[in-house]
């Protein structure tokens, strides 16, 4: 039987954000858990010590307090669960005069950063000057500022430094960037990020030899909030942003999101990242 949704929009709301924010396996346990009275009312003092966030205990709290029974709980979930996430839609960069049809690469980014409320992930090839191409990192001070992981790679070009000097000015040169983006602003009108970490991916700083390819860091990708993502073929540039034909495709969906995250943990875990 479908639950009865007749509660306050508002606890709902809040209750299939924080549930949409974990993963399908963990949707399922919780669903198990409050089966099987593993955890019972009030949920905030239930999940302390497990695998669940406070939020999640808040959340369902919450919508027992607006009147859903705590055994209509497990229904929901699954109905969260079997909710149609957003269908992805298509973004783009064109030249100015060129009917795109589609929202514009720059709007999209300057979306994703800015809503974020707790975690941004970048991965890319290409980084112009952050202030500049990664735009509202720096906003009106507020409450929440998110934390930052930039993973990127060392270009060797045509320099025939060691690989170990090549990643140490690389790495100056983010660490430097980094700094800015959360350190307090002189004039105190907006607020700087709550941390932010950069990660080289080091294959890419290996000597030129012939008839070997070397992998790099090639991905293009934005995660806010481990929930919205956006994969494309755009660099971190002015001209990604406005001039060049660049396509990507933006997602609402926790699971590919921290796929994403598995990905970096795992080139973490191998040793192939270098943290600034």
């Amino acid at each position: 039987m479908k639950p009865d949704l007749r509660v306050k929009s508002e606890p709902l709301a809040a209750a299939k954000s924080a549930i949409r924010a974990l993963s399908r396996a963990e949707r399922e346990a919780l669903s198990d858990d409050l089966q099987t009275r593993k955890l019972t009312p009030p949920f905030v003092q239930a999940v302390l010590g497990s695998r669940y966030s406070a939020a999640i205990g808040r959340a369902l709290d919450a919508l027992v307090d607006a009147g859903l029974p705590a055994t209509q709980l497990p229904v929901l979930l699954f109905f969260t669960e079997n909710d149609r996430p957003p269908l992805p839609s298509l973004v783009a960069t064109a030249p100015a005069g060129v009917d795109r049809r589609m929202r514009a690469t720059n709007e999209v980014l300057r979306d994703l950063l800015g809503r974020a409320e707790s975690e941004i992930l970048i991965l890319g090839y290409t980084f112009e000057d952050f202030q500049e191409n990664l735009p509202d990192l720096r906003r009106p001070r507020q409450s929440g500022m998110p934390r930052l992981q930039i993973v990127t790679s060392v270009k060797r070009g045509r320099s025939q430094d060691p690989a170990d000097v090549l990643v140490e000015r690389t790495a100056a040169r983010l660490r430097h960037s980094l700094e800015r983006l959360t350190a307090q602003s002189s004039d105190g009108d907006t607020a700087p990020l709550a941390a932010a970490e950069g990660y080289l991916f080091t294959a890419s700083a290996a000597p030129f030899e012939a008839n070997v390819f070397h992998p790099s860091m090639h991905a293009k990708v934005v995660v806010a909030d481990r929930r919205r993502l956006l994969i494309g073929s755009a660099n971190f540039t002015a001209s990604a942003r406005f001039r060049n034909v660049e396509i990507g495709v933006l997602f609402e969906n926790a699971d590919l999101a921290n796929d994403v995250y598995a990905l970096v943990d795992g080139l973490r875990t191998a040793g192939a990242l270098h943290r600034v």
